[in-house]
């Protein structure tokens, strides 16, 4: 298989996973995010949201912290400063761990693409299984 397909595979399966486990989670503890019932909020919370967040976070900020903690502190402090970025109890404890997710695809990849794609499936799983 053709490495740029398994590397997309890869992110998509990791994106619907924890898509789904957060889904799980606010569930477990009556804390779901707002319904995405516009068509304009769909795009900003499943495509803006996703590049935007991560151009910042496994962009810049990794790209920044990398040299100086080594790739494994760089994708935790990612981890970190996404999950104060998405405040409120579960959210930040499940961004902290999509964090982690996103960080190790940006790793282990060594491409952006990764993890864009990945939080994309990630937000759009989760708004399709709030709508159900």
């Amino acid at each position: 298989m053709n490495t740029k397909v398994r590397q997309c595979l890869t992110a998509l399966a990791a994106g619907l996973l924890t898509g789904a486990a957060s889904y799980g989670s606010y569930r477990l503890t009556g804390g779901a995010p707002e319904a995405v019932n516009t068509i304009p909020k769909m795009l900003l919370i499943c495509l803006a949201g996703p590049l935007l967040e991560e151009a910042v976070f496994r962009g810049i900020v990794f790209k920044v912290a990398k040299p100086y903690t080594g790739a494994g502190w760089a994708v935790v402090l990612c981890a970190v400063l996404f999950a104060l970025a998405h405040w409120g109890i579960p959210r930040s404890f499940l961004a902290f761990g999509a964090g982690l997710v996103f960080g190790a695809l940006r790793v282990k990849h060594d491409t952006l693409l990764s993890p864009i794609f990945a939080h994309v499936a990630a937000n759009v799983i989760l708004a399709v299984l709030q709508a159900m």
